[in-house]
């Protein structure tokens, strides 16, 4: 699901909107920049794109970290 997770909008799971819901409380979504140019997508508001540098300093200063995909 991963980057394509933007896509993903139905009666049963609308994906688009739970991840606006957890962008507005303050939630934080990046991609992985290799996982973008794999899926022939690029980074948008709901998903910015961050190097492999930006999300290891992610991942080390959160108390928690969720991955999709």
């Amino acid at each position: 699901m991963g980057v394509e997770a933007k896509e993903i909008a139905g009666d049963q799971f609308d994906v688009r909107d739970r991840m606006g819901a957890f962008i507005d409380i303050d939630g934080d979504l990046q991609a992985c920049g290799t996982c973008l140019k794999l899926h022939n997508s690029e980074e948008s508001d709901h998903c910015p794109m961050l190097r492999m540098s930006g999300l290891l300093e992610v991942m080390t200063e959160s108390d928690r970290v969720l991955t999709i995909g």
